[in-house]
């Protein structure tokens, strides 16, 4: 007999009798931590890189795993129990959803909002039940249901709530939305909300609070009872984008709020994260899935999407002396490649409509295109705007909103801070002047250039891809672009490939 058990909001407890049982258990609910081979505690042989989340010594599992360590026994034929204190409804009506996001009387940019139908149903899901993890995509409308939610728990529930995003860039986003949707119903969202991140007051004050991870986690080693007095006043947990944290990190932070028995977590995929599914599903709950980007074309509620790859290809004498490159100096010859960066250049300057070239490297490349494209540029009036990691927060989001007013701006800016999340719904153009195999960065870039806005009819990704293969040998960015090839053929995306020599512009 197995007895699931409530112990806090963080685990249950799972007790069995056989050592046999409990030891199946214990590998079911493990899985190898992604780069683990790479750190040093796995070289030196002083840990096995796998994260084991049933806990044999104190019998605890995350307590969102209920639905997949009951099903573990069922298809098992295990006897099990399961205390009634696990059960994770809250009894709130789809009918009481509804009337209340209608109450609210959501604006976007002074005019009344039109809420979606699966918005509607994502919102009363992720009410509904007290954990939930919702996936949807990219201009889906997150924004809007992490508000409809948060106001729920403040207006009905008397609840405080801890909102939860990657970067700074987009606590301040987060912030201007929930300010924008309240300026018809008069909410007041300076009095109502804190940021939490560096340089910001660490007490929690207020009845929202909207912080990084990165802030939560500093503060546990470097100030852990101001984070411990945040962490045992949250009654509702929001994680957004939360694919985008590493499983240590969401894992020793998420596992001290013991208190909080309210948690949702909202991302677009979780296909190939840092995290396993297993831990954001017990840390969150069971997995939603609110709509597909496809599904939102065919509604005509995003923009259509185009893919140009454009395959450069190299001269043999090239090939010949690039055979057999390791990846990252095969990176570093296609970044300070000054034929490459020449036809990026070119490229940005030919496209019309607010163009977003995303790159990784700041000095060697970010910086280096922006001098290109600038001195293309001229005299025009045609502006252009560089983000980076050294940018300031508050120019960030200025530059986010000043685009908007914009119709033929260039946005150089590095994909970790313009990838994900950042609402952008003027862009027109996309150029990867990087190859990505992350699948998450690819969806997450696209989405950028999804969004609706008047007159805008479609986006156009350019994905720049480099042949440098010789014979049999094929270089490993061009293996990736493969990789990518499978997401826009999974998508439906349309795209078609272009092919570019590169010896006319060497």
């Amino acid at each position: 007999m197995i007895k699931f058990v409530h112990y806090n909001e963080t685990h249950m407890k799972v007790l069995c009798d056989d050592p046999g049982v409990a030891l199946e258990i214990q590998e079911f609910f493990s899985f190898m931590t992604p780069g683990a081979k790479f750190t040093p505690k796995f070289k030196a042989k002083l840990w096995d890189g796998i994260i084991r989340l049933y806990n044999l010594r104190n019998k605890c599992l995350y307590k969102g795993l209920l639905e997949v360590a009951i099903k573990f026994c069922r298809d098992r034929n295990y006897e099990f129990t399961v205390d009634p204190k696990l059960n994770p409804k809250s009894g709130i009506t789809e009918e009481e959803c509804t009337r209340f996001i209608d109450s609210l009387e959501l604006a976007s940019k002074g005019n009344r909002l039109e809420i979606r139908d699966y918005q509607y149903e994502a919102v009363t899901k992720m009410l509904e039940t007290k954990r939930n993890l919702a996936i949807s995509p990219t201009s889906s409308g997150k924004s809007m249901m992490i508000y409809a939610k948060m106001r729920y728990h403040l207006d009905r529930l008397n609840h405080r709530v801890l909102i939860v995003v990657p970067t700074t860039m987009l606590v301040e986003q987060l912030f201007s939305d929930f300010k924008d949707y309240s300026t018809i119903n008069g909410w007041d969202t300076e009095n109502n909300i804190q940021v939490l991140y560096s340089g910001k007051e660490r007490i929690f004050t207020k009845n929202v609070m909207i912080s990084t991870w990165q802030s939560l986690h500093a503060m546990i080693k470097g100030q852990p009872d101001s984070f411990m007095a945040i962490a045992e006043n949250v009654d509702a947990l929001i994680l957004d984008e939360s694919h985008r944290y590493s499983a240590s990190v969401v894992l020793s932070t998420m596992e001290k709020f013991t208190r909080t028995e309210w948690r949702t977590g909202t991302t677009g995929t979780i296909d190939g994260s840092k995290i396993n599914e297993l831990s954001l599903v017990g840390l969150m709950g069971p997995i939603y899935r609110v709509i597909t980007t496809k599904e939102l074309m065919d509604r005509g509620q995003v923009s259509k999407l185009k893919i140009k790859a454009l395959l450069l290809e190299y001269p043999p004498e090239i090939r010949k002396t690039m055979k057999g490159i390791k990846y990252q100096d095969e990176i570093q010859f296609l970044v300070s490649n000054a034929a490459r960066n020449k036809f990026i250049a070119n490229l940005a300057k030919a496209a019309t409509g607010n163009t977003l070239i995303l790159f990784n490297f700041v000095s060697s490349h970010g910086a280096v295109l922006y001098d290109l494209i600038k001195a293309k540029l001229g005299e025009t009036d045609r502006k252009i705007h560089f983000v980076h990691g050294g940018t300031d927060i508050d120019d960030r989001e200025q530059i986010r909103l000043m685009v908007e007013n914009e119709s033929d701006s260039i946005i150089i800016a590095t994909s970790s801070l313009f990838s994900t999340g950042i609402n952008m719904p003027s862009i027109e153009n996309i150029i990867f002047a990087i190859p990505s195999k992350s699948t998450i960065r690819i969806r997450q870039s696209i989405g950028r250039g999804l969004r609706l806005k008047s007159g805008k009819e479609y986006c156009t990704l350019y994905d720049i891809v480099d042949d440098i293969s010789s014979k049999s040998w094929k270089n490993t960015t061009l293996n990736h672009f493969h990789d990518r090839v499978s997401i826009y053929d999974s998508e439906q995306f349309d795209w078609n490939l272009t092919r570019v020599p590169m010896g006319m512009f060497l």
